[in-house]
């Protein structure tokens, strides 16, 4: 019964929905803090506006919205405004939600609505999720071991497809826009739905490395919609407190879902997707296809096709087992890769003969929080990829006619933005500042270079302007319109672009002269990205295998003249002000006692031969966090209390803990005699500079560190002593670069790291040295790595205190110590298949893998009058499988058969072993 307790303590406790950048924000921000009944609000200086609108939005829904349940307590809410990129979470353990407020240039990821409107609308509604879960058999587990446990109790009660597809579903019902308004949320499902195929509950539940499965953000909404609208909107405050009440233990939400509308998740799927078809007889299916996806068990695409004078195609390919590149395909169907883009917010690029233009993520390499987008090309002529600006703030990028000038959206951290134009070295040339809430995106130059135009989005519409070059004057040449529109073109007197108005994202085309607009496709699943040239059209078409590039005439498609109803909303009316500040706001300074440490989380949990009892805190900014623990090892009956610190505000990382071990003892076995019984404590305190760099596809971690210890014995009256009081100073440096991975790649296909450390003792002669290395390089196939590693240590047994010895034991023989030893290693790593398959609601197989390795060990024990050699060698395999464990949960774990090629010394034998190996748990 205790171990069952233990496990399920171990289960609980180790869960985090989400994490926070530990020590991640730039300093000189000048934190703000707006405290409401509902939370407190921190924010950089100089975004007031953004920091009300999220407050009124809160404060709202915090007071009228009681359709899950009347629960409510506060929130801490961080606003980041450094980075690039464009997300926001709530996570519990601790208990903390982080917006990011540059809005994505891509209209397809939230649709026109004000970005900061909807994360907080979004976000906040898993907040509500979040309070009225904490109810029943939650309370309970909350008060016993904190936020962690009752994030995995929450986790495993509620699946994340209803808390994504509710809280889609809030964005969309509380504004005019959100993506349960936009056909292209679900057009996967509809382009499953053409080619026959309807994937299991299951298999869409925990997702798939081989096959198109929409994600839980896509699905969800659907089922959470599909009760709305047949069973009543008030059944899922029913359905979600029951499931978060634990009315039944096992799969709770399942069967809270079938009390309350008589069908089971995996029915309701079956429902709700069967509502979302295609047509069979779409005109494209007939065009010629371009490029398609002819392997198996691997998604493919091909986007943004793009052709040059002599019949050449340039396009973007990425896929399941590669990264991102251009390539170039000629008449004749062969292809070679061009150039690859490297990590960005937009997988995407534009393209003047012969340049080719895109952007890229580039680092503030100590700060998390803090990263930039800048402009990249490639010259097809020169063969030269060049890097055009530096942190900057850039977004689609667009070459001019003449190839002399740049144009591209600008997001800043103040929260405005503007459409830039700079020159091909980067200088800037103009700016022109827009509205607040207005982006612009997809900016084009117009034949001439003297005008641009340019999508211009806001409070959940969107149009197109014209500007003018020399003076930035710009009126519009559309209707706003509820919907998106992107993938502006302009061909002559024509503007040729994508939108959603008509109910699917189909291709339209806008006379500049007269003013008129045509609908020219009418396809059931939607096409959005699109190429004119020379009287053809060649389009993205999305498929079960992939993205397409397909072809047709121009003159074979049917132009429709069609007319835009005046939009009643306005492009720059500022936000709905739905408390108008009736919270009586005030900005006060987020100093230190307005970013107060807390403790989120009490644990028990199984560790390293014994058992834990954790307490962890830490501040609302991540810049202070805190570990206070209790341990017993069962193998020697021990006893320790630790604290450890780290403090992130300042460049240095600086670490520092305190520990005291009671019990500690070393018998001869079988024997009590000649035993060593002691006490111990330890002290350090450290310093480390933690950087990153992206270069391209490469991430690359930098941390030199320093610490000083203390290592204090205290030895029972009459007993030998072991080792000595001894004071000591660390130097480490580590240095990895890793290729960012495609989803099917077992491990990094190119990969580096080195760690030193160099440990030499103050007050005696206790000295050690470890070295460790891997690279990774290539396999035959896409997805194999070959794997390399080597380890080294230098310790002198005889020392008056022995470190800690970081490298591993080779696979298969008991471990022991030694003056010094050199242990490789060389490893091919596969998959081997993609099953697919589980139990519904326990766990779900989606790969298996192996490694075959092989490993020697030098280990070298200094002995009078000859050293001691022995040498241990051993080869095997590791069978590993990834899945997720209960729907939510991702795992890695299989069996490591290791065959020794020479005699275990401490065993006296060559008998093959196997263990258990756990490369993820969570």
């Amino acid at each position: 019964m205790k171990s069952v307790i233990f496990t399920c303590a171990f289960l609980i406790c180790i869960i985090k929905l989400s994490s926070q950048n530990f020590s991640g924000h730039p300093p000189g921000l000048h934190w703000q803090k707006i405290s409401l009944e509902s939370g407190n609000i921190f924010f950089p200086q100089g975004i007031e506006s953004k920091a009300l609108s999220v407050a009124d939005i809160i404060h709202h829904t915090y007071s009228t919205d009681t359709t899950l349940g009347p629960k409510r307590f506060k929130i801490n809410i961080v606003l980041q405004n450094q980075t690039v990129n464009s997300n926001g979470y709530v996570g519990i353990g601790p208990l903390i939600s982080e917006y990011y407020l540059t809005p994505p240039h891509d209209p397809y990821l939230l649709g026109p609505i004000d970005w900061t409107h909807g994360l907080a609308t979004h976000e906040y509604r898993h907040v509500l999720q979040a309070m009225n879960s904490r109810t029943g058999l939650n309370t309970f587990i909350y008060h016993l071991l904190g936020e962690e446990a009752w994030g995995l109790s929450y986790g495993y009660a509620v699946p994340d497809w209803f808390a994504e597809g509710d809280a889609v579903n809030a964005e969309t019902i509380h504004s005019n826009a959100g993506r349960g308004r936009m056909p292209s949320f679900v057009s996967s499902f509809r382009a499953l739905n053409q080619d026959h195929i309807l994937w299991t509950y299951n298999k869409v539940r925990n997702g798939s490395y081989k096959d198109l499965v929409p994600n839980h953000y896509v699905f969800g909404y659907t089922m959470v919609k599909y009760v709305n609208d047949h069973f009543g909107t008030d059944q899922w405050n029913n359905i979600f407190n029951s499931a978060v009440r634990y009315d039944r233990l096992i799969l709770p939400f399942n069967h809270a879902l079938k009390k309350y509308t008589g069908i089971s998740e995996s029915t309701l799927y079956k429902s709700a997707i069967g509502g979302l078809t295609a047509d069979s007889t779409d005109s494209e299916l007939n065009d010629e296809i371009i490029l398609k996806n002819n392997q198996s068990q691997v998604i493919k695409n091909y986007i943004s096709p793009n052709t040059l004078e002599n019949g050449n195609l340039i396009y973007l390919e990425s896929s399941g087992d590669q990264l991102p590149a251009l390539y170039l395909l000629s008449p004749d169907k062969r292809k070679r890769m061009i150039t690859a883009t490297g990590i960005s917010t937009d997988d995407d690029f534009t393209f003047k003969e012969p340049i080719a233009c895109w952007t890229e993520i580039t680092t503030s390499p100590r700060w998390d929080n803090k990263d930039y987008s800048d402009i990249y090309y490639y010259n097809l002529k020169t063969k030269t990829k060049v890097r055009v600006t530096f942190k900057q703030k850039y977004f689609r990028p667009s070459l001019s006619n003449n190839l002399t000038k740049i144009v591209c959206s600008e997001y800043l951290p103040d929260g405005s933005s503007a459409l830039v134009i700079l020159n091909t070295a980067g200088s800037l040339i103009h700016k022109f500042k827009l509205e607040n809430n207005i982006l612009a995106t997809f900016p084009i130059f117009e034949r001439g270079d003297s005008t641009i135009l340019t999508i211009l989005r806001g409070n959940g519409v969107s149009t197109i302007h014209r500007f003018q070059v020399n003076t930035g004057f710009h009126q519009p040449i559309l209707y706003p319109i509820h919907g998106v529109i992107s993938n502006l073109n302009v061909i002559h007197d024509t503007a040729y672009f994508s939108s959603d108005f008509s109910g699917r994202d189909n291709l339209f085309a806008l006379d500049l002269t007269s003013n008129k607009l045509s609908q020219f496709t009418f396809n059931s699943i939607g096409i959005r990205q699109f190429h004119i040239r020379h009287g053809f059209l060649w389009y993205n078409y999305q498929t079960s295998t992939g993205i397409q590039i397909r072809k047709k005439k121009l003159s074979d498609c049917i132009f429709k003249e069609i007319e835009i109803p005046p939009s009643k909303d306005e492009l720059n009316s500022p936000l709905e002000q739905r408390a108008a500040h009736t919270a009586n706001v005030q900005i006060n300074p987020a100093g230190p006692y307005n970013n107060p440490f807390r403790i989120y989380s009490w644990t028990v949990r199984p560790d390293e031969g014994g058992n834990v009892f954790r307490v962890l805190g830490k501040n609302i900014l991540g810049t202070l966090s805190a570990t206070s623990a209790y341990s017993y090892q069962l193998s020697e009956k021990s006893h320790s209390i630790s604290n450890n610190i780290s403090i992130g505000s300042m460049y240095p990382v600086i670490t520092a803990s305190l520990a005291n071990t009671y019990g500690r003892n070393i018998s001869r076995l079988n024997s009590k005699q000649d035993s060593i019984r002691w006490n111990e404590t330890g002290l350090r305190i450290g310093a480390s500079v933690p950087l990153t760099y992206f270069v391209h596809n490469q991430i690359i971690n930098i941390q030199p560190s320093i610490s000083f210890g203390q290592y204090s014995p205290h030895y029972k009256a009459g007993e030998r002593k072991n080792y000595q009081s001894t004071q000591f100073i660390r130097s480490a440096v580590s240095v990895s670069s890793q290729q960012r991975r495609a989803l099917q790649h077992v491990s990094s296909r190119f990969a580096q790291s080195l760690t030193l450390q160099w440990s030499r003792a103050i007050n005696n002669k206790a000295d050690a040295v470890d070295l460790m290395t891997s690279l990774n390089i290539p396999g035959i196939g896409k997805n194999h790595t070959v794997e390399f590693n080597l380890n080294m240590h230098q310790q002198l047994l005889s020392d008056p205190y022995r470190y800690p010895i970081p490298s591993r034991f080779i696979s298969g023989y008991e471990a022991f110590s030694s003056d010094r030893f050199l242990w490789t290693r060389v490893a091919y790593h596969l998959p081997l298949a993609y099953p697919d398959f589980g139990i519904q609601g326990l766990l779900f197989l989606k790969r298996i893998r192996s490694r075959i390795f092989l490993e020697k060990m030098n280990n070298i024990v200094n002995r009078n009058p000859k050293n001691l050699e022995i040498n241990y060698r051993s080869i095997g395999t590791e069978l590993l499988v990834d899945g997720n464990l209960f729907n939510a949960l991702p795992v890695s774990f299989g069996l490591r058969y290791s065959h020794l090629l020479d005699k275990d010394l401490l065993l006296n034998n060559k008998k093959p072993r196997i263990d258990l190996l756990i490369e993820q748990l969570f």
